[in-house]
């Protein structure tokens, strides 16, 4: 399944419960939809207008969410970010034919509906079958398909065309697309287990304390942890609590973040690097340097909202002669204790918990993508030798400190990684906020250098490369773009 073929779709909700407060269940299921979703997003108030929006713009498959239906998102350690939803889903569709997929509900005399929070639909199908209507319930009595029932896991998991009909009147939504597929001769399906579990309903209801956790409220998620929380909500506030309370001391050691958009520089860039300004994250920076070229007269500016983050990227270039990776880690780790410092690791593991030979492969991963240990060693020593400046900043809240020492040079590079699509910054802030904040950055990055060459993600976690501050600013201001449609100004998309 190429990329183009699927659309998202978003059912626009009145849910008072899920609007309650900032940031709402729609804002947070756009978002975590975001890390492995770039494209555009259909919204419309029902899942019929949804299908035909997305028919008429050509897609094969569209995935419909409600606000508070969250894809996992996760860190597995593998190359680049975990989250593989959407490959996995892209696997499963090769193996099935379906017109929908979704959880299926009733049974016996209401006969079937699905639940529209979460619906996967094959639009070709849906084509050929003359765009059938969901299905509201409703009393009129019809003649229906009687298919052959499949549970798991006490659950329906298939309905499959039998041939038989049978006098029903349908109780429930969705049951207008299940006669459609039955009487289409394909059958109606569940996801299957290693789908659904990637899928979290953090949806507020009557009787739940969900929505006091939002936003700040987090920081009341503590002993109790909200005795009315489902799973899925505790899941989800687990992990939120984890990140607030660690991240302006997270450390990551290397990046989960591909190098694809920084292997070589655009054109128009003439190096070596005059100026670097960096998140301290990894051997990013170090791999832009190398790309784009550095002499003796590179300065480089590290800026991060967490100190440790700071003081052992200070450690490495003042104590390590970048041989024997993993036996660096270990360093770290042991000078930097675990949870004084907290290390951004996979599956939010602690360095007590890695298996024996994990820092080994991290590390020749790394130098792999060097060309050797000694190929990385030789960068390494020459650019110790480089001018180097910390700044402790926040690039979001308070980025000050950064744009003061930012010059004009047509030189310079920046990378600022997804700083303004973090875990932290998408609870803490709405859209619109992440949206301002985003934007006053940008402005103020081209109002002192236009030929700021930028490295980064935007607030909807679009790739921003291979272009000048100045131009990408302009462009930014033509170009519409919201929550629903990002602005693709970049050479190269990546996932992180």
């Amino acid at each position: 399944m190429r990329d183009a073929e699927l659309v998202f779709g978003l059912l626009a909700s009145g849910d008072a419960d899920a609007a309650a407060s900032a940031p709402t269940c729609r804002d947070l299921t756009i978002a975590w939809s975001r890390y492995g979703y770039r494209d555009a997003i259909v919204e419309a108030p029902t899942v019929d207008a949804i299908l035909e929006e997305a028919s008429s713009r050509g897609h094969r498959y569209c995935l419909i969410q409600a606000p508070g239906i969250l894809i996992r998102e996760s860190w597995r350690g593998d190359e680049g970010a975990g989250l593989d939803f959407l490959s996995e889903l892209a696997s499963w569709i090769e193996k099935h034919e379906f017109l929908v997929v979704g959880r299926i509900e009733g049974g016996q005399g209401g006969w079937y509906g699905l639940d529209e929070r979460c619906l996967l639909v094959d639009l070709e199908r849906y084509r050929a079958l003359d765009r059938p209507a969901f299905g509201d319930p409703d009393e009129v009595l019809r003649e229906l398909p009687d298919p052959d029932a499949m549970t798991e896991d006490g659950g329906l998991r298939s309905l499959t065309p039998s041939g038989r009909t049978t006098p029903v009147r349908p109780a429930l939504g969705g049951w207008g697309l299940i006669d459609s597929a039955l009487r289409g001769g394909v059958p109606v399906l569940d996801f299957d287990r290693p789908l659904r579990n990637q899928l979290l309903d953090i949806t507020p209801r009557s009787g739940d304390d969900f929505s006091k956790f939002l936003g700040e409220g987090i920081a009341r998620y503590g002993e109790g942890k909200g005795a009315a929380l489902r799973p899925d909500q505790r899941e989800l506030l687990d992990v939120i609590a984890l990140h607030a309370a660690n991240a302006r001391r997270g450390v990551f050691l290397w990046n989960i973040e591909s190098y694809a958009d920084v292997e070589r520089p655009p054109p128009d860039f003439e190096g070596p690097v005059g100026q670097l300004y960096s998140v301290a994250a990894g051997f990013k920076p170090n791999r832009i340097l190398h790309t784009h070229g550095f002499d003796a007269a590179t300065r480089v500016t590290f800026v991060d909202y967490s100190r440790n983050a700071l003081d052992i990227r200070r450690f490495a270039i003042e104590s390590w002669d970048g041989r024997d990776l993993p036996g660096f880690f270990r360093r770290v780790f042991d000078r930097f204790p675990y949870p004084e410092t907290y290390y951004h690791l996979w599956r939010d593991l602690t360095p007590d918990e890695l298996a024996p030979g994990d820092l080994e492969s991290a590390g020749s991963a790394e130098v792999e993508r060097w060309g050797g240990e000694e190929a990385f060693a030789q960068h390494w020593a020459a650019y110790r030798e480089l001018r180097h400046e910390f700044v402790h900043c926040d690039m979001v809240g308070e980025p000050g400190p950064l744009l003061e020492r930012v010059e004009a040079d047509p030189r310079a590079v920046i990378w600022w990684s997804n700083a303004f699509f973090t875990v932290c910054s998408n609870w803490y802030h709405p859209w619109t906020e992440r949206r301002a904040r985003y934007e006053r950055w940008i402005s103020e990055l081209a109002r002192r250098n236009p030929e700021l060459l930028c490295y980064g993600s935007d607030h909807n976690n679009t790739n921003v490369n291979w272009i000048r501050a100045g131009e990408y600013w302009r462009r930014y201001a033509e170009i519409p773009g919201d929550d629903l449609v990002p602005r693709k100004l970049q050479q190269h998309e990546i996932r992180m």
